[in-house]
């Protein structure tokens, strides 16, 4: 499996979504080869609305559509992409994801709502011979952290999660790591980050963790 859409709380496999405001950005995949076309698209946008897509992380549109979807062949690198949705003259959402493009290491992570904690399901998929599979994950200030389900990944909590796996995978090798956030004081808002790494071809590699940036 390669991708799946998040609903905030609604997982349907076939495409990724990140939710800002009322609209839903969805992408084909967050983590693609290096070139590859990707289907982006809004959904829950009203009718008239423009989209004004950032595609290099500037602030930035990069392009205008009257259309709510854009196809992208996405040049290798990480690529913070967002798309503003603009209502009679007005932004009325913003939203933001993170894709990266990589040769070696495809790591996503899907996100949905328990009460008032987020579950967090991150997928390492290796795209080429690799050993030693890790994760990096930043646990955000006045944030809580619980693992759900390590995946016999190894791992410590030290203001964040760091582990890996005593594997050698290969392309098209799959593991999973599933954890909660619940917020020590309410009100609170995060953001997103963490890296995968892996030896490839004897050097440490890594790429950061792809998906929503900030939900």
């Amino acid at each position: 499996m390669r991708t799946g859409v998040i609903l905030l709380g609604l997982s349907v496999l076939g495409a990724i979504s990140v939710c800002g405001g009322a609209a839903t950005l969805q992408a084909s995949t967050f983590t693609p080869d290096p070139g590859e076309t990707i289907q982006l698209w809004v959904s829950g946008a009203p009718v008239g609305a423009e989209f004004l897509w950032d595609l290099n992380g500037d602030g930035a549109a990069d392009r205008v559509t009257q259309a709510p979807r854009l196809q992208w062949a996405v040049p290798q690198g990480v690529h913070r992409v967002g798309v503003g949705v603009r209502h009679q003259g007005k932004v009325i959402a913003a939203i933001e994801a993170l894709i990266v493009a990589d040769p070696y290491i495809a790591c996503w992570q899907t996100i949905s709502i328990s009460g008032n904690t987020w579950e967090v399901e991150v997928t390492f998929r290796a795209k080429t011979d690799l050993s030693a599979p890790g994760l990096e994950i930043e646990v955000p200030a006045g944030w809580g952290v619980e693992v759900l389900d390590p995946g016999n990944l190894t791992y410590k909590i030290e203001g964040g999660i760091y582990g890996f796996w005593y594997q050698r995978l290969h392309p098209g090798d799959e593991l999973g790591f599933r954890y909660r956030l619940y917020p020590v004081s309410p009100g609170l808002s995060f953001v997103f980050s963490g890296k995968a790494s892996g030896i490839v071809a004897g050097r440490y590699y890594a790429v950061p963790i792809a998906g929503v940036v900030s939900p």
